[in-house]
């Protein structure tokens, strides 16, 4: 972020989520807090392993230093605490051969999510961004905001955590139906201007009947 926009600290007043829930960065501070890490001694070998078997795939990795580390072998990553791992193929069934054997052979260690018909992502199992909602919450806490009023708006399978704990859960209409299926309401096409959708909505005096609205995560489907 500071990279392609270097301001970007001042549009920001709250813990930005990243590598889907593996980070939390206070931008005030320029630091990470909460992070979950995986061991990349063993991670290794599962890139090792996807490398083999699927020749069309690159891979970057979010390791020690915190930098996207790509185009190397998994042997000259530094450091063995990875926060995400990303797999990528310009072919969309390789990607999806790929996720479906890190599922079966390691959905016990991470959460294994596509982020886009040709990514597939690997972080810790106790890590996704509706866990982090809690830890939103616990900040706003501290500096004596609460209750907090989260809002969500997302795509793909990554974002279906955050989706189900947040208060106001919004997808564009080009989001997969498992995305909808957890969303209150369908903006437009994400091409179109769909956060600049969400903004006027909540905006507007529809968003507090929607906001009543919604059912515990018991009640969700």
């Amino acid at each position: 972020m500071k990279k392609i926009y270097p301001a970007f600290r001042s549009l920001v007043n709250a813990p930005v989520i990243m590598a889907n829930g593996a980070i939390l960065y206070d931008a005030e501070k320029d630091e990470t807090f909460g992070e979950i890490c995986f061991d990349g001694k063993f991670a290794r070998k599962v890139v090792r392993e996807v490398l083999s078997r699927f020749h069309g795939i690159s891979w970057v990795v979010y390791s020690d230093s915190g930098e996207l580390l790509a185009g190397i072998p998994p042997e000259k990553v530094p450091g063995d605490r990875w926060r995400k791992m990303r797999f990528e193929s310009a072919d969309p069934a390789e990607i999806e051969a790929c996720h479906r054997m890190l599922l079966e052979n390691y959905g016990h260690l991470y959460n294994c999510t596509r982020s886009w018909y040709t990514i597939t992502e690997i972080v810790d199992k106790t890590a996704s961004k509706g866990n982090s909602i809690a830890l939103e919450r616990s900040y706003f806490r501290e500096r004596g905001i609460d209750p907090l009023t989260v809002c969500a708006v997302g795509d793909f399978e990554n974002d279906v955590e955050l989706l189900r704990h947040a208060d106001l859960s919004f997808c564009p209409e080009n989001a997969l139906p498992a995305v909808k299926a957890v969303s209150q309401k369908i903006v437009c096409h994400h091409r179109d201007g769909a956060v600049a959708d969400v903004i006027e909505y909540l905006e507007s005096k529809e968003a507090f009947p929607l906001l009543s609205a919604k059912p515990s995560l018991e009640e969700k489907p």
